[in-house]
């Protein structure tokens, strides 16, 4: 079910991508509290550098869907040729090259060789006012490293997966505003 899946979490990831760059979220919560355009605009899509990290199928899917946006792609991925880099549009960058993009997608399957993949170091070179999308596994990164990084506040994430899920009611993400969670859900549609 893999190649289906992956459209739904194709799809997932434009949607978060459009939201955390927009803020509907923060733009709903103020106007029901009384803001009226205080300023915060939303980012635009279009013309951004969107790193990629493994060229999974729901990485490719991702890719098809943010080409009418005229975005710059960079794809960490040992096993993506240069003849299908080509083909999908895309540029091969290190895994270091992809952590400073300004929009991070992490695709990555559950292996062995995957499993914090991701480290402090990492994730400590993404960006300030980043956004950053994991909806491929909790594991592929250092969690605990990913909270310190964003209780500074300096990028937002959104997290479809999580290393212990469902998270335990202490968990630290659960209070950082700067975080959008979302249940497992990005390959679940009807």
């Amino acid at each position: 079910a893999a190649p289906r899946i992956a459209l739904s979490v194709g799809e997932y990831c434009l949607a978060v991508v459009l939201n955390g760059l927009w803020k509907f979220s923060r733009l709903d919560s103020q106007v029901r509290s009384g803001i009226w355009r205080n300023g915060a605009f939303g980012r635009e899509l279009r013309g951004q550098t969107v790193g990629i990290v493994s060229a999974s199928s729901t990485a490719r899917a991702f890719i098809a869907l943010l080409k009418p946006f005229q975005v710059s792609i960079k794809v960490y991925d040992p096993y993506l040729t240069a003849e299908a880099a080509e083909s999908l549009g895309v540029a091969r960058a290190s895994l270091e090259e992809v952590m400073r993009c300004p929009i991070i997608s992490v695709h990555a399957p559950s292996l062995p060789a995957t499993k914090g993949m991701l480290t402090a170091d990492l994730l400590k070179l993404i960006p300030d006012g980043a956004l950053f999308v994991n909806s491929s596994r909790g594991a592929v990164l250092d969690e605990e490293a990913m909270i310190q990084e964003l209780q500074t506040g300096r990028f937002h994430a959104v997290l479809d997966v999580l290393v212990k899920e469902p998270p335990l009611p202490d968990n630290p993400l659960l209070k950082l505003d700067n975080v959008l969670l979302t249940p497992h859900v990005a390959g679940m549609t009807t």
